[in-house]
């Protein structure tokens, strides 16, 4: 039977919608984050080392085409200190965030 992801101890995100949303205020590593699209809409995705604010940022802005439905980056391991904080820009975009608090 495969792991999932909270057996092998990684927490997920409620969805987040189009907005500045804090993650966490914890510190912890970033894995990785599930795009998805409304079918039309470019959706851009970049996530930042900072407890309420778009500063600072740990990933590149990720683009995914709104036909692609789907996408994301996993097996990030990106560090976060001061907490994690992703912007997410697009219409009709959800993203789900997974991390593992230290």
């Amino acid at each position: 039977m495969p792991l999932n992801i909270k057996q092998i101890g990684w927490s997920f995100s409620a969805e987040l919608g189009v907005a500045t949303n804090v993650v966490t205020t914890s510190p912890g590593t970033l894995h990785g984050f599930l795009i998805e699209t409304d079918g039309t809409n470019y959706v851009t995705v970049q996530c930042y080392n900072h407890a309420s604010a778009a500063t600072n940022p740990m990933t590149p802005s990720i683009v995914v085409p709104g036909t692609d439905r789907y996408g994301g980056v996993v097996g990030l391991g990106a560090a976060f200190l001061n907490g994690c904080v992703c912007v997410v820009s697009g219409t009709g975009a959800v993203v789900t965030v997974y991390y593992r608090l230290r």
